[in-house]
């Protein structure tokens, strides 16, 4: 079962709002992409996969329709709270 930082379960499809984002291994990215990392955290997105460990979690931005870029993210525990089960 994963659970968000307060304990409370969370599963495929849930909303959760993102809390931080570690970039320690993220040195070789150009500033532009650690950017648009960073801009995640406060955000509210579903849960699309699960494990033990980590959730994972995407964002997509859109350019007028078009799928612009996506990001997914496989965040643990302490970086998520959730917003609805």
């Amino acid at each position: 079962m994963t659970v968000d930082v307060k304990g409370e379960q969370v599963r495929i499809g849930s909303k959760v709002r993102v809390l931080s984002v570690h970039l320690k291994d993220l040195d070789c990215l150009p500033d532009e992409e650690v950017s648009r990392i960073n801009s995640i955290v406060g955000q509210v997105l579903s849960v699309y996969d699960i494990s033990s460990k980590y959730v994972s979690v995407k964002k997509v931005w859109e350019d007028g329709g078009v799928l612009s870029e996506g990001l997914s993210m496989n965040l643990l525990s302490n970086q998520i709270e959730l917003v609805e089960f």
